[in-house]
């Protein structure tokens, strides 16, 4: 197999993760959403669970997918290079996340979340009364930046690095593969020609 083919192998592997597990995500969103009002406890600790447990089984599983790949057949599969393929996977999934919250906050109920950060806002500035005026016009241009679309983007890549990378390194260690020289390409043996007499 030529090199750029395996390398389209990998990708879309990449690909593939980083869209299902952003997928995955978003619906946490959504369901957080629609269950914003209120509700038994546990619902909350369910859905922290399920965001952790998506992103642990989507790092496992498209890491191992990944590990059995062409490219790495020979050289195995490194725990750098299981833990590079992770992050790749949070950062591209943190684009969709991104999108969909952007999509809660601003189109789909706006008000509700301007709500959100008036009383974030107000919270922080009774809990720490220390806070200069400077400090909380930053903190409040800092808020403005996350709703604009690019803004949230970047937030969610930041969150789900941060909390995938702790799960990325656990993961990493459980994936990788050493290297097997031995496995050579079957299609790069040589054929011995025959060279038994024919009568």
């Amino acid at each position: 197999m030529e090199q750029k083919d395996m390398k389209k192998q990998y990708w879309s592997e990449l690909l593939t993760g980083a869209l299902v597990l952003g997928l995955l995500y978003a619906v946490q969103l959504v369901l957080s959403y629609v269950f914003k009002d209120g509700g038994p406890k546990v619902i909350s600790w369910l859905l922290s669970v399920y965001g952790f447990a998506a992103i642990a089984w989507a790092l496992f599983h498209y890491g191992k997918r990944a590990s059995k790949l062409e490219l790495y057949r020979t050289k195995g599969f490194s725990y750098g290079a299981a833990f590079g393929f992770s992050m790749l996977i949070l950062i591209i999934s943190g684009v969709l996340v991104g999108v969909a919250q952007w999509i809660l906050q601003n189109v789909i109920d706006p008000e509700y979340y301007a709500q959100m950060y008036r009383r974030s806002m107000e919270l922080i500035i009774q809990t720490t009364p220390s806070l200069s005026d400077k400090q909380i016009e930053a903190m409040k241009t800092g808020q403005e930046i996350t709703r604009s679309i690019w803004g949230m983007i970047g937030a969610s890549m930041m969150t789900m690095i941060l909390l995938g990378g702790l799960i990325a390194l656990i993961t990493s260690a459980v994936i990788k593969r050493p290297a097997n020289p031995f496995a050579e390409d079957r299609d790069t043996t040589p054929q011995q020609p025959d060279t038994t007499d024919t009568l």
